[in-house]
């Protein structure tokens, strides 16, 4: 019984020496380790190189992927801007132009009202005017302010070259001198022009 308590006793002492030597001896290998690859290899543990390479190698690798991929979207991006750029520009042109040609149908509509008030004051003699005659003329010129707001600019006529763009020629009248041929001399019905659009040709007659 004394022999096996003395056994033991060695065994429970040699323990923490043996530990010791072992974390010594691990300590000595990482250094030489070190010292043999000088801190910048990539397999070592003891320098942790690999870990670090392998995250500096992998993005390099894939770069030119990368700047493909970019470059895809980057021209996908201006792409879609510069359509959407030019939906805008359609869209704005669509509705100006609708805008146009709903005001030029109303304007087209009231024109012939215009045409028969200044029928009006053409019929009655400046010497026979009255209070209802100075009203018809108040009106006509109040309704050709409204329509020169619109944009809506009557077409001259009489005394200038016959123009198709412009001009409708109901009859044509012998004329002696030279110089009235192919001039408009008489307007039978005015012509109008929203901005740069005939509303309506001026019907007229042209010397011959």
């Amino acid at each position: 019984m004394e022999e096996n308590k003395q056994t033991s006793q060695p065994n429970e002492q040699n323990a923490p020496d043996l530990e010791a030597q072992i974390e010594q001896d691990a300590l000595v290998d990482e250094a030489m380790e070190e010292e043999a690859c000088g801190g910048d290899c990539a397999g070592c543990a003891g320098c942790g190189g690999g870990a670090d390479e392998e995250l500096i190698q992998l993005p390099m690798s894939m770069l030119s992927g990368l700047i493909q991929q970019r470059d895809e979207y980057l021209d996908a991006a201006q792409r879609m801007k510069a359509e959407f750029e030019n939906y805008k520009k359609r869209n704005a042109t669509l509705r100006t132009d609708s805008l146009r040609e709903g005001r030029a149908e109303t304007i087209e509509k009231l024109l012939p009202v215009l045409d028969d008030l200044q029928r009006a004051l053409a019929a009655q003699p400046e010497s026979d005017k009255d209070s209802l005659t100075t009203g018809v003329e108040m009106v006509a010129k109040k309704m050709l302010a409204v329509l020169a707001a619109m944009d809506v600019t009557p077409i001259e006529a009489i005394g200038k070259p016959f123009d198709p763009q412009l001009h409708e020629a109901m009859l044509q009248q012998p004329v002696e001198d030279e110089a009235q041929k192919g001039i408009v001399i008489t307007e039978m019905l005015p012509g109008y022009m929203i901005g740069d659009k005939v509303l309506r040709y001026a019907m007229v007659v042209v010397g011959s």
